[in-house]
Formats: structure tokens, sequence, C-alpha cells
């Protein structure tokens, strides 16, 4: 007889659900600008619509390897979030950048 999810998740150990965690999250750092939107559900066209720019724009955005801060907070806002930034000093200090 089948079991119900919860009770098979309750048998995962600590160390098991902590690497899976930390796995999701590197997977989430590792996406790119077009996979964040269509996550969203927000088509290309919508996005430039709401940053006042054109479609073209957009796509030219999501094939760059590397964009300005200023870019990436302005389509991520675009998209409902929010972009922070922490640098972390090999002396342990952490500054967070919004």
């Amino acid at each position: 007889m089948a079991k119900p999810l919860t009770e098979l998740t309750k048998k995962i150990s600590k160390k098991v659900k902590v690497a899976a965690n930390v796995k999701a999250a590197e997977m989430l750092t590792a996406m790119s600008l077009a996979e964040v939107r269509k996550i969203r559900a927000i088509t290309q066209s919508h996005l430039a619509e709401k940053m006042h720019i054109k479609q073209p724009s957009i796509a030219q955005m999501e094939s760059r390897e590397d964009n300005y801060i200023s870019t990436l907070r302005n389509y991520l806002h675009a998209l409902g979030g929010e972009l922070e930034l922490t640098v972390k000093f090999q002396d342990g200090t952490k500054i967070n950048i919004r």
C-alpha cells in the first residue's frame, strides 16, 4: 500500500535535507535571466512594456554573459523582485548592497 509523502519525508535524514537545500540554492543562483523570467510566467514583450523598452532589448540582456548591476536591478524589479548583493571580504567583513 502506498504511503503518504509526509510520512516518507519524515524518514529523510537532516544531513540529506541540508544537502538538498544547498543544491537547490546552487541551482537557483545558476539560473539565467531568461529562466527567472519564465518561472515568473512573464514574456519578453510584457517585461519590455514594464521596463519601457523594446522586446529585442530584453532578448539582448538575457543573452549577455555580463550585465551592469543597475541593469539587473531594473530587470528584476520589473519582474517584481528586489536585487540584494552581499560582498564578503577575506577578513570576514560583509557589506549588503541594495
